[in-house]
Formats: structure tokens, C-alpha cells, sequence
């Protein structure tokens, strides 16, 4: 990785402590996706760029008594791709990449296997660890 690369990848680690979030969702299928999203009001041209490095989707939301934002989403093995390389540059987050990271190793060590309940366990504890960082008591 080059200086301006470095830099640039620096950069975005700030802005997803700041303003981005890092999930474990269902599918609705019964599969634990990883999830990474960042949303701006100003400034969305950074969010292109993102999506320029690592793929995902740009949606421009439209919310009563909001104003309007863009939100950058990306998913599983391109969040899991973009959150190792801003790893070593993420302060706030790095709790939370780092217990997502760990949730993609277990499943990619497993595939879509059967897992047993100590498997189960493990999971859960990571899933439950995560939303405790969402939401402080």
C-alpha cells in the first residue's frame, strides 16, 4: 500500500469512527450477514470514494423532518475486506470491527455447515457483545 493510499485509508477509518456503523444482521433466511454503513448529510463525495474502494451501494434516504442524507452500505465479505483494512487506523470502532472480524472468521471457517451449540454459543456471545457497544447502559 502506497503513502497516498495509507492516508486515504487513515481518512476513512476516521470518518467510520465517527459516523459509521458496524452490525451482524439476519437475512431473514436464517444467515448472519456483516453489515457496514455510513451515513452524511455533507460531503457524500467521500462516501463514492469508499464505494469506489470497496464496493457496497449508495442510497440517498429522504426522511420527514430530516434532512436528507446519503448512506454507503456494505455487506459480508466486502465489509469484511473493508473493515481488516481500516483496522489498524480505527480508534472508537476498533472493539466493535474487531468482534465482527472474529464473526466472519467462525463463519468462514464453517461455511454454511450445521453448526453445533458450542459454535451456537460462541456466536451469540459475539452478537450480544456488539449490540452492548451500540447501546451503552
Amino acid at each position: 500500500m502506497n503513502v497516498t493510499n495509507v492516508g486515504r485509508i487513515a481518512y476513512f477509518a476516521g470518518l467510520t469512527d465517527g459516523e459509521g456503523y458496524i452490525q451482524l444482521m439476519d437475512d431473514g433466511k436464517g444467515y448472519i450477514k456483516l453489515a457496514v454503513r455510513i451515513s452524511l448529510t455533507d460531503g457524500a463525495e467521500v462516501l463514492d470514494e469508499m464505494q469506489e474502494l470497496w464496493g457496497g451501494s449508495l442510497h440517498i434516504r429522504n426522511r420527514p423532518g430530516m434532512r436528507p442524507y446519503t448512506e454507503w452500505l456494505i455487506y459480508t465479505k466486502q465489509a469484511e475486506t473493508c473493515l481488516r483494512e481500516l483496522l489498524p487506523f480505527l480508534k472508537i470502532k476498533r472493539e466493535e470491527a474487531n468482534l465482527a472480524l472474529k464473526y466472519r472468521d467462525m463463519q468462514n471457517s464453517w461455511g454454511r455447515k450445521l453448526i453445533g451449540s458450542s459454535e451456537r454459543k460462541k456466536r451469540a456471545e459475539i452478537e450480544k457483545r456488539l449490540k452492548q457497544l451500540h447501546n451503552p447502559t
